[in-house]
Formats: C-alpha cells, structure tokens, sequence
C-alpha cells in the first residue's frame, strides 16, 4: 500500500515538472496565440484596414512594410517570416482617401529572426489592395538558404484595425 501512494505523489510531481517546463519554455508562443485568439476579431474577407496613428503621420513617403512567409523547399524546417520588397504607401491611401489595405486572409504565428535568434511573432495573412501595393527596396530580407518566398503578405496585428 505504502508503495502505492509513493508511486502516485511520484508521478504526479513529474506531471507537474513537465506541465511547468512546458509553459515556460512556450511562454512567448502561449502568449501570442492567446493575443491571436483574444483580439483576433476579423472574419475571413474582412476588409483590414491601419490604425489610425500610422494614417495619420504627416511624413509624407512613408511606406508600410508587408511581411512574407519563407517556406522550407523540403518541408522539414519551421516557416519563417521575413521583410519583403513590397508595402503600402500612406501617400497613396491618402490619394483614394481611405485607410483599406486589403482584406483578411487568417491569423499566423511565424517566425522571425532578431539579433540571430528565431522568435515567433503573431501575423495577419491577407490579399493586399493593387492599388496601394509598391515596390521599395528598402524593405528586404535576406532569403535564408533552403527556403523559398510565399506569394501571401503578412502584416503585424497591432497596427489593424476592422473599421474605417
């Protein structure tokens, strides 16, 4: 009997070392896809617009930067995000006079490297608007050996906002 119970408490310290470790070690990825499930409130095809802050900036030229997904040409290695040649510019939504920069596609969690560490970051996947789309080649990551650029854009989720 007695070792029974002993074999029980034993077990259960363990399953909660383990439940413990778990979280620690994900905190950042809990983290994000609680915020993803929290404030994710965009239907798919929603229009996505940018806040109102950014909008409202008086430089003139400044161009949002999309983010793309880079996929591993073999499958094997985890989907990292990276800056991308192409953006939105506020003078250009000024110009059709609205803050619209597509429509929603889904949330995703990439990631994405940071003073050459990987960490995950939370992404609204969406259609961009041609109109607003441009090239500047100030924005651009360097593709990392073995991967390959998705065609789909990504944008931060902190700077979206549903209505116009």
């Amino acid at each position: 009997m007695f070792k029974k119970t002993h074999l029980t408490k034993t077990i259960g310290v363990m399953l909660v070392i383990a439940i413990v470790s778990v979280v620690y070690f994900n905190w950042r990825l809990i983290t994000i896809h609680y915020h993803i499930f929290k404030a994710d409130h965009f239907s798919k095809n929603d229009k996505l617009y940018i806040s109102q802050q950014i909008y409202s900036k008086p430089d003139s030229g400044i161009v949002i930067p999309f983010f793309a997904k880079f996929k591993s040409r073999d499958g094997n290695d985890r989907e990292l995000a990276g800056l991308i040649p192409y953006g939105v510019s506020l003078d250009s939504l000024r110009k059709y006079k609205t803050r619209c920069i597509g429509s929603y596609e889904k949330s995703a969690v990439l990631y994405g490297k940071f003073r050459d560490k990987f960490i995950p970051g939370g992404f609204y996947a969406f259609k961009a608007d041609k109109r607003f789309t441009q090239v500047d080649s100030l924005f651009s990551s360097e593709i990392p050996k073995g991967y390959e650029v998705d065609t789909q854009f990504y944008y931060v989720p902190y700077s979206a906002v549903t209505k116009n």
